[in-house]
């Protein structure tokens, strides 16, 4: 069957039978049905209808071989459900399951035993449902670090921007956030679960990089504004202009769009006479990498040059979630076609076309590692809210202040 027809509108009996077919078998088909099914079905009617398709009627015109065929594919099925979203699947249904796989079928031995395995699992997770799971990837960090010996020196946090090599800043950002895009699955990123409070669990690494993004953007725009002096600001700017040039030389734009928006926070962008004071090689290497950042067209300049770009590369994952919201709000879940109410399963396949995108970078990893403690200050990117950094930028350029009367205040201080 062709992928274009196999992707056709259809009921949710006429989809669960082009996933257990005796002819063919798509992984593709599968991975997609079963990572959107909550939007169009529940696991007890799903559960059911593949209940009823394993039970083959005994008059249909179907060989032995064909049969056996499709109880092997609605294991198949089984097995991949179990494996990869059993959150999804109410208690109930799991102990219907559990029950189904006690009987006897000798022609899906195999497969019984991989589900087997995979209930086993389960079993073994649940009692931390109401805890952190045991696969939970937090790491000690220092609290509230004041003063920590880096490079021989001892400097407050924010100024590890002054004395890091800029580049290695760079590289522990980007470790950061290839191992958060490592993680992230397609189930993370259907039915918008991210947006939503009550599916935070199943889409944590989609919000832990979402979440990391913002912080380092403050992260950044504080740096900036903790420099008392002009001078010391300007050297903070181009370090950060600096740090950006190298997460782009890194193909980490999802760390780039972070770091540009820090720089162009409205509290950073105001300070006219920072600004006016910066070299003019960071001026335009500035300039060039705004270019990328620009929003018009739906961020044409970014997408055009993440077309050829080569990985390892961390793609701008706030972009790749807008496209999602985007296919989940724009295209209805269901099409009335010769009036039946029929699942518009195009859509779904559209979804995980664009995981799929991002997939392709998790293949190629990165020859980047921890160095410490560069990598636990950037864990931890502590940084001002909106308020107080806009408060922060009116003490360090007054309005109407001139350039004379900074200079003049900096050399008094």
């Amino acid at each position: 069957m062709q992928q274009e027809e196999l992707n056709r509108p259809g009921s949710l009996n006429s989809l669960v039978i082009r996933m257990a077919n005796h002819q063919f078998f798509n992984s593709d088909f599968v991975t997609t049905f079963l990572a959107c099914h909550e939007l169009f079905t529940d696991s007890k009617e799903l559960w059911e209808i593949l209940e009823d398709r394993w039970n083959v009627p005994s008059d249909t015109s179907l060989t032995d071989e064909q049969v056996n065929f499709i109880k092997l594919r609605v294991m198949n099925v089984l097995v991949y459900w179990l494996k990869h979203d059993y959150s999804s699947i109410d208690p109930n249904v799991l102990v219907s399951i559990s029950k189904f796989v006690e009987k006897p079928h000798k022609e899906c031995a195999s497969a019984l035993g991989s589900i087997k395995k995979e209930l086993n699992s389960i079993e073994r997770f649940a009692p931390f449902a109401d805890d952190k799971p045991p696969f939970s990837d937090d790491k000690v960090i220092i609290k509230n670090p004041t003063e920590i010996p880096i490079f021989g020196l001892a400097h407050h946090p924010y100024e590890i921007l002054f004395y890091g090599d800029c580049r290695s800043i760079a590289e522990q950002i980007t470790t950061f956030d290839f191992d958060l895009l490592l993680r992230i699955g397609k189930f993370e990123l259907v039915n918008t679960r991210w947006a939503k409070p009550q599916f935070n669990i199943l889409s944590r690494n989609v919000n832990q990089l979402a979440h990391r993004s913002e912080k380092l953007s403050l992260f950044i725009a504080t740096s900036i504004l903790l420099q008392k002096k002009l001078k010391e600001r300007t050297k903070m700017l181009s370090r950060c202009i600096s740090i950006a040039k190298y997460l782009n030389d890194l193909r980490n734009f999802n760390g780039l769009m972070s770091v540009l928006m820090g720089l162009n926070h409205s509290a950073v962008l105001r300070l006219k006479h920072t600004w006016s004071k910066l070299p003019p090689k960071y001026d335009e290497i500035f300039k060039q990498l705004t270019v990328i950042q620009n929003p018009t067209k739906q961020f044409k300049n970014y997408r055009d040059a993440f077309k050829s770009v080569v990985a390892p590369a961390i793609p701008y994952l706030t972009l790749s979630l807008t496209d999602i919201k985007f296919m989940e709000d724009g295209n209805p879940d269901y099409l009335n076609i010769n009036e039946s109410k029929l699942i518009n399963f195009q859509k779904y396949e559209s979804i995980i076309k664009t995981f799929k995108k991002i997939q392709i970078f998790q293949l190629s990893k990165y020859e980047c590692s921890s160095r410490e403690p560069l990598h636990t200050f950037l864990y931890q990117l502590p940084g001002l809210e909106a308020k107080e950094l806009q408060q922060l930028s009116l003490e360090r350029e007054p309005r109407n202040v001139t350039l004379r009367e900074l200079e003049v205040r900096d050399r008094k201080e």
